[in-house]
């Protein structure tokens, strides 16, 4: 491509062949057509295949036994009932799970902050245990 072409497009012509598609050429495309002398209809043959099939209405059998969907659906009501009670009575659990940590990054922060204020407190008695022999040296 070459670089200096500007781009006069933001999207690409369209394929040659679009050309072929106009009111006069799409009308012959929906009167039908025949196909080795033969007229297509397929609406009718299109019909049958795209209904859907019926559904099922018997029990179904799985290796000889029936099937009893109510029972199943209750029993997976029951277990959905069950998930949501064991997760209510967790709840307190994780509460003092959650509290517990709180208390101990609480706990984690003050002792840092105490150790900062001493090593700032051993800081200030070391400067001014020093700048007092300093002046006391100095006036001898």
């Amino acid at each position: 491509m070459d670089p200096t072409r500007v781009l006069s497009a933001a999207y690409p012509a369209p394929p040659a062949y679009y050309k072929n598609y106009t009111d006069e050429n799409l009308a012959l495309v929906k009167a039908g057509g025949t196909a080795f002398s033969t007229t297509d209809n397929l609406s009718s043959q299109l019909s049958v295949n795209l209904k859907p099939p019926n559904p099922v209405l018997e029990p179904i059998s799985v290796f000889g036994t029936i099937l009893d969907t109510s029972y199943k659906i209750e029993h997976i009501r029951l277990i959905l009932i069950n998930f949501h009670s064991l997760l209510n009575e967790y709840r307190p659990h994780q509460a003092r799970d959650t509290l517990a940590i709180m208390m101990r990054d609480q706990i984690r922060r003050r002792k840092e902050t105490t150790q900062s204020i001493r090593d700032e407190i051993t800081k200030a008695q070391t400067l001014s245990a020093d700048s007092g022999s300093d002046t006391l040296m100095s006036d001898l």
